[in-house]
């Protein structure tokens, strides 16, 4: 397990955490749409690594309804639930779809 400690002294990076926080997990629906797995392959490519170009609504949409499930995840880790946290593993969860 990758722990909150691990990332922030530099042993992890932030997408070996995130990525770990969402070991396990059925991807959320969204992950599963072809038009929005687009967009995010073309805000990549265009070189927008931190998917700013998509909308923070979109990201916290996707969180939603998934606190029961994140919380614990989070906590084993030594880290606390937050929306900020959800929209970094959501961004991870949309990375890693397009890149399998």
């Amino acid at each position: 397990m990758v722990t909150r400690k691990d990332y922030m002294d530099g042993k992890a990076t932030f997408a070996e955490y995130y990525r770990d926080v969402n070991a396990g997990l059925s991807p959320p629906h969204r992950m599963r749409d072809e038009a929005f797995l687009q967009r995010v392959e073309a805000a990549l490519a265009d070189g927008d690594e931190h998917l700013n170009t998509i909308p923070l609504a979109v990201w916290d949409g996707m969180a939603q309804g998934l606190e029961t499930t994140y919380r614990p995840r989070f906590k084993a880790r030594g880290d606390q639930w937050s929306m900020a946290g959800m929209v970094c593993a959501m961004k991870q969860a949309a990375r890693d779809a397009v890149q399998t």
